[in-house]
């Protein structure tokens, strides 16, 4: 099919799916799975290997699961934008923009408030730097992956405008490239080679490069391939696990232990077989449920509340595995406490909904239509376009 129909069918597609907003919230507590673990007091990935750790292992695991999600829902459909703009660019970008200073500043007066009822609370202490972040907190990097998409929405026109050029042939060879360097070869072995960018905009890129040319060049796979696909990437990711806390167990090298911990870090191979194959499943079951399409609507504002630098102290105090590690039920506790920690978030975002609905910024950007919009800001962009034309015209007769 042609990417212009595509892009045609795609705009027709006005209404919600919940089959995609649900797995929007399910790739949420994938990543709240992990920081559950990893910003706990008690780390249940450096004890002996069992089952038990074993079994946590895997949660931790989940997170690059759910960041290949939650992106590769994103770029499904904006990389089947037909018209690409700066503006449109700037306007997603300012309502994450506004939803992180909400945030920042709204948690950073709430835990101000605890710490002066509650003098001396080391865990949460309001210093300076969590006031700086606070205050700033796109640029400061509080939530890298809020921070890194802004970032490439910004880029994205420029990107989308690349790809179609280059056509097809071009397209193909770069994604080959990619898919050889940092798939296969970075992708199935535990050191981070040819320096992956992990953890910023270079993996949103990668991803995308690789998720645009399938939605534009290739035919839609089946349901089965799909299922193949998620089953290779959880059994490759299972039997890493397992072998490495077996060599472990044998040798006492640390360097086994290590390796169960190897996709963790970076969009591994098998973490992007599961995360495509699962948004590929989503895209093609559909079902409508407002429930569901709320809840989904709060997956950000979870991620933004729950990674907040007190809040990462708050939840693990009040979740320490250490606790309950020895009991047989710890790991049904974690998976309570990683459904919990997702309500209480959940329910902070609608209540940011709501003020946001109130003040009339919930679906429209008025402050920056008109700034985009002034007559000030219109005769500047006129002015450096005569610049760069005169500039180009007279490096191009030099030249010639």
């Amino acid at each position: 099919m042609p990417v212009e129909e595509k892009i045609r069918q795609n705009k027709n597609l006005r209404k919600r799916n919940s089959s995609i907003e649900l797995l929007r919230v399910v790739a949420m507590l994938m990543i709240i799975a992990h920081h559950h673990i990893l910003h706990n007091p008690f780390n249940p990935l450096e004890q002996d290997p069992s089952l038990k750790q074993m079994a946590y292992v895997f949660l931790a695991s989940l997170r690059k699961i759910g960041v290949v999600i939650f992106f590769g829902i994103s770029a499904w459909f904006l990389c089947m934008d037909r018209n690409p703009s700066v503006r449109t660019s700037i306007k997603r970008a300012w309502k994450l923009e506004r939803e992180g200073i909400f945030y920042g500043i709204t948690l950073l007066c709430g835990y101000t408030i605890f710490d002066c009822f509650y003098p001396g609370n080391t865990q949460l202490e309001v210093s300076g730097a969590v006031i700086i972040k606070s205050l700033f907190p796109i640029i400061t990097g509080v939530w890298w992956y809020i921070t890194s998409y802004i970032l490439f929405l910004l880029i994205l026109p420029f990107l989308l405008t690349g790809l179609r050029k280059i056509g097809q042939k071009m397209h193909l060879a770069l994604c080959s490239i990619l898919f050889v360097v940092w798939g296969m070869i970075y992708g199935l072995f535990p050191k981070n080679l040819f320096g992956f960018p992990s953890n910023n905009i270079g993996e949103f890129i990668y991803l995308f490069i690789l998720i645009s040319y399938y939605r534009w060049y290739m035919n839609k796979i089946s349901n089965k391939i799909a299922c193949s696909m998620i089953a290779i990437g959880f059994s490759l990711i299972i039997l890493v696990d397992v072998s490495g806390g077996m060599l472990y167990s044998l040798t006492g090298d640390s360097i086994f232990k290590a390796l169960q911990n190897i996709y963790e870090i970076g969009a591994k191979l098998p973490v992007v077989l599961i995360g495509f194959g699962m948004v590929q499943l989503a895209t093609t079951f559909e079902f409508h449920n407002s429930f569901i399409n709320l809840l989904a609507s709060t997956t950000l504002g979870v991620y933004m509340a729950t990674e907040y630098p007190l809040s990462v102290q708050l939840f693990a105090h009040m979740f320490n595995i250490g606790t309950i590690y020895n009991s047989r039920f710890a790991v049904i506790y974690s998976i309570a406490a990683i459904v919990i920690t997702f309500i209480i978030a959940s329910l902070l975002d609608l209540l940011r909904q709501f003020i946001f609905h109130l003040l009339g910024l919930d679906n429209k950007v008025k402050m920056l239509e008109k700034l985009l919009n002034s007559r000030l800001i219109l005769v500047w962009r006129k002015k450096i376009l005569e610049v760069f034309d005169n500039h180009y015209e007279s490096g191009y007769i030099q030249n010639n």
